[in-house]
């Protein structure tokens, strides 16, 4: 897990997995650029997780639903939702 140039040092070193770093989802449905940029893939990354924070169910499933109907080149394996942080943004 980690941020966009660190995930790419670690597929140099031999990662096979990475992870974004966590973005809320009701900033995502904000539209945050901020947020977004959480979310990128760099093409070098053979497995990539997107980490999701949603403190509301239905921000979530907005949030998911807006991945899979518009932003259908959006690339990504699997999602690590995390619904237990005890930041006082989510």
């Amino acid at each position: 897990v980690g941020h966009f140039p660190f995930r790419r040092i670690c597929v140099e070193y031999g990662a096979d997995i990475t992870v974004g770093e966590m973005a809320l989802t009701t900033n995502l449905l904000r539209g945050s650029r901020g947020e977004w940029a959480l979310c990128r893939r760099h093409r070098s990354e053979k497995m990539f997780g997107l980490q999701l924070a949603a403190g509301f169910v239905d921000s979530a499933c907005k949030t998911l639903e807006y991945i899979q109907t518009r932003l259908p080149h959006f690339e990504y394996d699997f999602i690590d939702l995390n619904v237990g942080c005890p930041l006082d943004d989510i």
